[in-house]
């Protein structure tokens, strides 16, 4: 490259060439004067820029990245206060199929903080698929959605798959106008807590079953009902009361108290006279006991507690034992209770015999139990020779009583062979003393 240096007299000048050559980092532009002296020019390479001889007669000229990077490797680079920086807390790892951005501090301000002051959302996380219908997401006015869209039902959070909750899901107490837990298709129908371990459900925004923390249940708010009442329907289409018990129930007594009657009153108590397992009572005669026993039915309504144990003699004076036993499943004799022994009996009388102090249930069947203990000495009793009233097995037989007939027999056993029962039709007259 030449260029004429021009004279300002206008008579010419001198040629000069222009020659550049490399000097570390710089350049020299030499001008090689064809007529008169030589002289150089020196390009100095200043920040971010690169000279380089391109050749005798070109420069390349090269901006390079600006600065150096703040903070060790990985750190995410910041303008810190006018220059490049760099902290351990914030980084970022390339490795392939490994990337992550790792934010961890020790701070006493919002580690993180996003404020969206326009309508898009504020945080939004999807897998592969965009838009995602089951992404997590957080909707500017604060909303949150799991597999979902944030602010569906007017939700401060709404899930849209199942939540499981490895301990507990709590919710504020809540009124009967706006359940804790509730239902957004329905006007304010859910559950709330109305006071300390007490849990109400509402439907329609009025209270109708409470539960106390005693356990105790209550319809429309604390309204438990008083001691003796039943929780009664009132059909399909109108809510339960708290009404009047009716009869039954383990608080009906078996019997009348006649303890300040004059004569005192016997406590004895008949199974003949027993409903629903008595038989008819109306007309007696004399049965006969031989190496054998007989068996009549007793069943309380409530639990009643016993003294002794009695039987109508028949005449005879030979000893003989009774004795009660429960049931089965089959409401058949099975496990003896008590028993006690009379050696000897008064003829043509209520023989009693004391028993240590025993509890029957109320509502479960017995069966009290007749035996001689003396091989072929004969025990007569006054039986119930009118017609049955339980349950028949034939024209002339009923499961009022029972007897057991294989080999021979002087003792209650402590429990009862169900195959050696057959049915008799007549109980003996037997029964308790009650305490």
């Amino acid at each position: 490259m030449s260029y004429v240096k021009q004279d300002e007299g206008g008579g010419g000048g001198d040629t000069y060439n222009l020659l550049a050559n490399q000097d570390g980092s710089d350049v020299n532009l030499n001008l090689d004067a064809a007529a008169g002296a030589d002289s150089q020019v020196k390009f100095k390479a200043g920040s971010n820029i690169t000279l380089t001889e391109a050749g005798t007669n070109s420069i390349s000229i090269d901006a390079t990245g600006g600065g150096t990077p703040g903070g060790a490797n990985t750190q995410i680079q910041f303008n810190d206060g006018g220059s490049f920086g760099g902290d351990s807390d914030f980084t970022f790892d390339k490795t392939a199929g490994s990337e992550k951005v790792i934010l961890s501090a020790s701070s006493d301000q919002e580690l993180m903080r996003i404020t969206q002051t326009g309508t898009g959302k504020a945080f939004v996380i999807e897998d592969t698929t965009n838009p995602d219908p089951s992404r997590f997401e957080v909707n500017n006015l604060g909303q949150t959605a799991v597999q979902g869209t944030a602010g569906t039902n007017n939700a401060a959070l709404y899930v849209g798959g199942t939540i499981s909750a490895g301990s507990r899901i709590r919710a504020s107490d809540g009124l009967v106008g706006n359940p804790g837990y509730g239902f957004n298709s329905d006007t304010n129908t859910g559950m709330f807590r109305p006071g300390t371990d007490t849990l109400a459900f509402t439907t329609g925004g009025s209270e109708r079953v409470r539960v106390g923390s005693s356990g105790q249940i209550g319809l429309g708010g604390a309204n438990y009902g008083v001691a003796g009442e039943v929780l009664t329907s009132n059909g399909p289409s109108s809510a339960p009361t708290w009404q009047a018990g009716g009869g039954g129930g383990s608080a009906l007594p078996q019997y009348g108290d006649m303890s300040g009657l004059f004569p005192t009153a016997y406590p004895y108590v008949h199974t003949a006279a027993l409903p629903p397992l008595s038989a008819n009572n109306h007309n007696q005669s004399v049965g006969v006991l031989s190496d054998d026993i007989q068996f009549a039915p007793i069943l309380f309504t409530s639990d009643t507690t016993i003294g002794k144990l009695w039987m109508r003699n028949g005449g005879t004076t030979n000893p003989f034992e009774i004795g009660i036993y429960e049931t089965d499943s089959n409401n058949l004799p099975t496990n003896k209770v008590v028993s006690a022994t009379i050696a000897s009996p008064a003829s043509n009388s209520t023989v009693t015999v004391n028993i240590s102090s025993t509890t029957l249930t109320g509502g479960e069947w017995y069966w009290m139990a007749v035996c001689n203990t003396t091989t072929g000495a004969n025990v007569t009793f006054l039986n119930s020779t009118g017609t049955p009233s339980f349950i028949s097995t034939g024209t002339s037989t009923n499961r009022s009583t029972l007897a057991i007939t294989t080999g021979t027999i002087n003792a209650l056993p402590a429990s009862i062979t169900q195959s050696d029962l057959i049915p008799l039709s007549y109980p003996p007259i037997v029964g308790v003393w009650t305490l």
